[in-house]
This record gives structure tokens, C-alpha cells and sequence, in this order.
């Protein structure tokens, strides 16, 4: 939808409910659309009121005036942060600079992005190269495993996440912009639920980046539901080359590197999931007297299939 708006407007002005569901859509909307290098104005309204009671209440007139003094997102998302973290001190810094992080981060224009940088640092009263590796830090275009010294101790998740699963994950997420990584890549061989849901994002991001979207600026803004985000956080500790080592995660920075990793992964994955699948047949034959019945003549094909798997996999 970003995209389709870029191709008929340059502005978008962000118009929703007044209540804390309509807050978190209109910043959330913010971050994309400026993502798309729109740019992004906010017209916030009053608690309790949503865009019709609104213009019943106050008519056309207000409305427009409304929309006509509406500030950019980002102004408008760092007053309200500064406002909200009004001390000065250097927690309430730390929190002013979350909260309009993700909208910097997402601006591509250079020049812009400076401009926004310098406002931060002037309100924080920092220099504007803090800012500036701040964002760096966070930003994700090509993720670099974390190293051990400053890996955060993993989310606690129900589900115990597969090592395997977990570092070829990490790598389609470093590489979502390069479609050769995600070719060959058996997305019915992940087990764990919430495995499946962040792989079926990643897939989906990486399809629409082939067709000319962008990839995203920061992912933790994509995995927000609890299950998912603990899911994302715990690929991202765990998921590195094998041997743990920090060269093994420089090595991945290159993308030829990175690409033999990843299929030698997928081909293990593939692997294992069709092993499950004989394992399987082999013990519905063994409790069926008589081996296979006319009923499970489909076992064969699958067997044929596996096989035939294998064999590629070897």
C-alpha cells in the first residue's frame, strides 16, 4: 500500500482514532510510509474521539485546520516524547531516543536522515556521532550475529527452538534481500510453530523485496506479537555459522560465504525431515501385518519421493 501511495502522492497526512489502538497504528503507519519515503504529517486527535465524532463535533473548519497544522511525524513524535520525558536525565534520554528511533532509522534520504540526527542530538543534548552509532547499531540491513560478549541472555519461549532451524533462519534474515538464498529452501522442513511463523514472514518480505520492495529497517517492529518476538530474539542469539567462533560469523559476511552456508543447512533440514518421513513409514509397515494394504499405496509414492530427496541431499 506504501508503495501504491508513493505513485500518486508525495504527503500523507495520518488521521486515526484518539484512543492508545489508534496511537499505535498511526506510529507503526508512520514507520512505513516514511520507509517509503513519503512524507509523513500527523493529525492527532483528541482522547476519545475518532475522525467522525470529531468533525461532527467541530465541523469541516476544524477539521481542516486540524489536518492543515499537522506536524511532521517525526516532530510530532519527539515533542510528544520529550514532553512525556520532560527530567533530562539520561534515562529519560534513553527513552525519548526509542521512541523516535524506528523513524529515523527508516528515513532513506541522507540529507533528511542528517537533518534528524542533528534535531535529536540538539534535544538530548548529545553529539550528533552518538546518535548516529546508535542507530547503526540497531540497524539491520545485513544483521550481524551477536557476538558473545555482548549476546543478551535468550527470551524465555515454551517451544524449544532448534539449533539447525535457528542459524539457517538467521542467515535467510541477514541475506532477505538476495533471492538465491531462499531458492532452495524447503519451508515445510521447519518443525517448531513459531519457527514456522517467522519463516513464513521472512519468505513473504523476501518475495516482495524480489519484486522491487524494500527490505525492512528494523525488524523487531515486524515480530511485536509475544510468541513471534520471543521466536525472532532467540534466532538471533543462537543463530550463527557453526563453531560459534567470531570468525566463523565474519566469514558470513560475505554473501558467497553465506550462500554455501546456507544450503548446506537447508540440504541438513531437508535431510532430516525426510529421514522423519521413513522413520515414519517404517513403523506404520511394521504394525500393519502384511506390510503395505491398497490403502497406503500413497506411502510408496512418498517413499519413492524421499528418496529421491536424498539422493539430491547426498
Amino acid at each position: 500500500q506504501g508503495r501504491l501511495l508513493r505513485r500518486m502522492t508525495e504527503e500523507v497526512v495520518l488521521h486515526y482514532d484518539g484512543d492508545d489502538a489508534g496511537a499505535k497504528a498511526m506510529f507503526r503507519a508512520s514507520q512505513i510510509l516514511i520507509g517509503r519515503d513519503l512524507s509523513v504529517r500527523i493529525a492527532r486527535l483528541p482522547a476519545g474521539h475518532d475522525p467522525d465524532s470529531f468533525v461532527r463535533q467541530g465541523g469541516s473548519g476544524e477539521t481542516r485546520r486540524l489536518i492543515d497544522d499537522a506536524p511532521q511525524a517525526i516532530d510530532h513524535y519527539l515533542h510528544e516524547a520529550t514532553e512525556e520525558h520532560s527530567s533530562g536525565s539520561p534515562q529519560a534520554n534513553v527513552a525519548i531516543f526509542e521512541r523516535v528511533a524506528p523513524l529515523i532509522r527508516a528515513v532513506r534520504d541522507p540529507v533528511l536522515r542528517e537533518s534528524y540526527v542533528n534535531q535529536l542530538g540538539e534535544k538530548l543534548r548529545l553529539k550528533p556521532q552518538t546518535i548516529l552509532r546508535k542507530l547503526e547499531a540497531r540497524t539491520p540491513s545485513r544483521m550481524a550475529a551477536p557476538r558473545d560478549a555482548d549476546r543478551p541472555a535468550p527470551p524465555r519461549n515454551d517451544i524449544e527452538l532448534d539449533p539447525l532451524e535457528c542459524r539457517l533462519l538467521n542467515l535467510l534474515i541477514r541475506n532477505v534481500s538476495d533471492w538465491r538464498f531462499f531458492s532452495d529452501i524447503d519451508r515445510e522442513a521447519f518443525q517448531g510453530e513459531g519457527i514456522k511463523q517467522v519463516m513464513t514472514t521472512v519468505y513473504n518480505i523476501a518475495r516482495d523485496v524480489r519484486e522491487g520492495g524494500e527490505a525492512p529497517s528494523d525488524w523487531t517492529s515486524i515480530f511485536t506479537h509475544d510468541a513471534t518476538s520471543a521466536t525472532f530474539h532467540t534466532i538471533l542469539c543462537y543463530g550463527e555459522a557453526e563453531g560459534s567462533g567470531s570468525a566463523d560469523t565474519t566469514e558470513l559476511d560475505n554473501p558467497d560465504n553465506a550462500l554455501r552456508q546456507c544450503q548446506s543447512l537447508s540440504r541438513r533440514l531437508r535431510t532430516r525431515r525426510i529421514k522423519s518421513m521413513r522413520s515414519e513409514m517404517g513403523r506404520r509397515l511394521r504394525s500393519t501385518p502384511g506390510g503395505f494394504s491398497e490403502h497406503d499405496e500413497g506411502l510408496k509414492v512418498i517413499q519413492k519421493q524421499s528418496e529421491s530427496i536424498l539422493r539430491k541431499s547426498d
